[in-house]
């Protein structure tokens, strides 16, 4: 029997400088002082109808597709002064500078880091391939999500500097054989080097970004949920809500903590629970769900997980999973018996007793099964039970102890 394959989306470092939120107007004045470097006016703002208080200081780091860049910012406070506070609102903001030198070439990738008068981080955003004008001015803009743990460390008072970064690839996985976790990135200003983990837990190899572990509870603050940010490629502890694993969301602060919305390719979002164990799938989402699917990234696959659905692939395939998606059988990757899980039907899908090549071809309900040189969707069935008609039984398939198809 021929499973079907699912396809998830996932939904997001450099030198650093204190910077105080004042003379936002003064840096605009010095835009013109060399006319082949290039200027950058980022406008930080609060996520739509909320606002971000205590903020005295921002760090910033860059990037481009050559790695860090070392832009200048515009405007700090001065020595010895003191701190002026301010609040993000969701509409006016509050704007910074960039001056990049003649050299430095775009399109760049922006972490802003948000912290108050003890340094203490409030809040960070990021925004991903934004063109540089040379030896012009561009603007854009970046949403700071309320946040205690920043990527980038707070240097405004003089202080030690950040830990570094953890490993960029292997590190801890969440079901199998997991990597080795490469050295880290030097910390910040006076701050240490960073290590990721010398071999990996259980799970494939993949990228485990900086930041907060989405599997780990402790890892964020009570009430937050550790947000994988594949556009920045960092994990960030941001405000969780109330929404169970398996329900629908808008956005990451609709899900439990420990759980992300994560956006289906048929436009369905559900809050999905992170893991690095089955039993601690089991104790989130349900008996039966299983520490297997891979968190991917457009760009990379992570060493993340999350925990699989509890739901019913027969008849209609709609028991267990939210409207707009269906329940269908899934070969394991760890191996062993397949696994049922919900997923987006699709389009061009064929009913019962039509040929097909894999399950892909079937509607929900039924599978593609071999038998002789026939390929046909038939009826799923739980074996034991009454689901087959008149004349037919529950025949066993491979891969299954539980399923079968009616013959």
């Amino acid at each position: 029997m021929s499973m079907a394959t699912k396809t998830t989306l996932g939904s997001r470092r450099f030198p650093q400088h204190g910077v105080a939120l004042t003379l936002v107007k003064a840096c605009l004045l010095v835009l013109v002082a060399c006319s082949s470097d290039s200027f950058l006016v980022v406008k930080m703002v609060a996520p739509a109808g909320k606002t971000v208080d205590n903020v005295a200081f921002i760090e910033v780091t860059a990037s481009n597709a050559s790695g860090r860049m070392t832009p200048l910012l515009q405007f700090r406070h001065a020595s010895g002064g003191t701190p002026v506070v301010v609040a993000l609102d969701d509409s006016i903001g509050k704007d910074f500078s960039l001056q990049f030198t003649s050299g430095e070439r775009g399109p760049v990738s922006l972490v802003v880091s948000a912290f108050s008068p003890s340094c203490g981080c409030v809040a960070e955003g990021a925004v991903n391939q934004v063109p540089i004008n040379r030896g012009g001015t561009a603007n854009t803009q970046v949403t700071m999500f309320a946040t205690t743990t920043c990527t980038n460390a707070c240097t405004a008072l003089g202080g030690t500097g950040g830990t570094g970064a953890g490993g960029a690839t292997g590190g801890q996985g969440a079901g199998g054989q997991g990597g080795t976790g490469a050295t880290g990135t030097t910390g910040g200003r006076g701050g240490n080097a960073g290590s990721g983990p010398a071999t990996g837990g259980a799970g494939g190899t993949g990228m485990t970004f900086p930041g907060c572990d989405p599997a780990v509870a402790s890892s964020c603050s009570a009430g937050q949920t550790c947000f994988v940010n594949c556009a920045t490629h960092t994990g960030m502890c941001v405000p969780g809500g109330s929404t169970p694993p398996g329900g629908t969301c808008n956005g990451n602060e609709d899900c439990a903590p420990g759980s992300q919305c994560f956006e289906f390719g048929c436009n369905v979002k559900v809050c999905i629970a992170f893991c690095s164990s089955d039993a601690q799938c089991a104790s989130s989402t349900g008996a039966g769900s299983l520490c297997i699917d891979p968190v991917v990234c457009s760009d990379v696959t992570t060493s993340y997980k999350n925990c699989s659905s509890v739901c019913d692939p027969r008849g209609t395939g709609t028991q267990g999973c939210a409207a707009g998606l269906n329940c269908f059988l899934f070969s394991n990757p760890r191996g062993g018996e397949d696994v049922p899980d919900c997923s987006c039907a699709g389009a061009g899908r064929v009913g019962e007793g039509q040929s097909c090549t894999t399950s892909n071809d079937c509607v929900a309900g039924t599978v593609c099964h071999t038998n002789g040189n026939n390929r046909v969707c038939r009826q799923l069935c739980k074996q034991g039970g009454t689901d087959c008609g008149s004349g037919k039984s529950c025949r066993m398939v491979t891969n299954s102890t539980i399923y079968g198809v009616c013959m």
